[in-house]
């Protein structure tokens, strides 16, 4: 079913009218994939409307950059958390 959705034209998921309602955001996205869900023009055009968001670009992995890229995930969750207390 999943590879039917990815493959396939499906819309997508339209939230974007409600972004401002959730703050503050951190927005991390994968160069390396091409995951049309998580593109990084989407990553940053939802960061650029939000008074208080915060965009970070994962350059060496894919999809996955919490496992990939995990030391750097851990320190920019752990560095936005922080900045929010």
């Amino acid at each position: 079913m999943l590879r039917q959705f990815a493959t396939s034209n499906y819309g997508g998921i339209e939230v974007e009218d409600r972004l401002a309602t959730v703050a503050p955001n951190l927005f991390s996205c994968c160069r390396v994939d091409t995951d049309r869900t998580c593109s990084v023009e989407a990553g940053e055009d939802m960061a650029r409307r939000l008074p208080r968001a915060e965009f970070v670009v994962f350059e060496n992995s894919g999809h996955m950059f919490f496992v990939e890229e995990q030391e750097h995930y851990l320190s920019t969750l752990g560095h936005f958390l922080a900045t929010q207390l």
